[in-house]
């Protein structure tokens, strides 16, 4: 058996469950894909359609109503974000282990694209709603920090079910020691959890993004809700070629995408630092 003779489809499959697997901010349950099918046909932009506000009106009877012409609205975003692999196998290789290398290989490959996504996604922070100046966190203050975004979320209002919590482990860390914390936190079923608390999924992710200087950087720390932004992917193309000078295929993989914030006030910066 060649590699070459392995179907595209069964390698994009395989890389689509490695990558579903590992993805913690750009999880569905984080940010939302709605846009996902509504893809231009080369795949460089994603649609958002919607539809301007209807006007509520006072009634009296025997008045008629304004009845007003519906308009639609369209935004884009481009999927402007390029990642790529390229790895080779040897067909002992192959025989010798078969479908687990080929396993093996997509999750590795699906796991540092994921890194690519979820780091992307945590850099357009700036996007959202900053919560205010930094503060140097503590094992008591976070509490109180985290409640001033719930508080923020819900003056904006922003649906109770389904806020994500996402801390960077240095954070974390001060959560975890918390008295409030401790008594109160729950299971939570969502990639990179660590527990329920305050109305939040708390998730953990070494790719929430951070500025300043090392140790006191400020850390970018989420809280929000899925439809505060978007996210569309796609895999270009996945081919794999035999070299012509050994019994060894190349696999070579293009994978795409990019992100909006479309509701600023539904994701918060919390802005820690230590």
């Amino acid at each position: 058996m060649t590699l070459t003779q392995v179907q595209s489809s069964v390698w994009t499959a395989k890389l689509l469950m490695a990558l579903q697997k590992s993805l913690v901010i750009a999880q569905r349950r984080v940010v939302n894909g709605d846009y996902q099918v509504e893809l231009s046909s080369d795949g460089k932009e994603a649609y958002i359609h919607g539809l301007a506000d209807v006007s509520i009106q006072n009634y009296s009877k025997y008045t008629a109503l304004t009845v007003e012409q519906l308009t639609d609205t369209r935004q884009t975003f481009a999927l402007d974000q390029q990642k790529a692999f390229a790895f080779q196998v040897d067909q002992v290789d192959v025989a010798q282990s078969k479908p687990e290398l080929v396993q093996s290989m997509m999750n590795q490959a699906g796991y540092l694209l994921v890194e690519s996504a979820d780091s992307y996604l945590g850099s357009l922070y700036g996007g959202g709603t900053s919560i205010g100046s930094a503060l140097t966190i503590t094992a008591t203050n976070v509490f109180t920090r985290i409640l001033s975004a719930a508080t923020l979320l819900d003056k904006n209002n922003v649906p109770r079910e389904g806020r994500f919590l996402i801390l960077s482990p240095d954070m974390l860390e001060f959560l975890l020691q918390n008295t409030p914390y401790q008594t109160a936190a729950s299971e939570s079923v969502l990639n990179g959890s660590v527990s329920r608390f305050m109305g939040f999924d708390v998730l953990v992710s070494n790719n929430i993004a951070k500025t300043g200087t090392s140790p006191t950087e400020v850390h970018h720390v989420l809280a929000g809700h899925p439809i505060a932004w978007t996210f569309a992917s796609q895999i270009q193309q996945i081919e794999s070629v035999r070299r012509h000078d050994m019994f060894v295929d190349v696999v070579k993989g293009l994978f795409t995408f990019g992100g909006k914030i479309v509701r600023p006030t539904a994701l918060i910066d919390l802005m820690m630092q230590r």
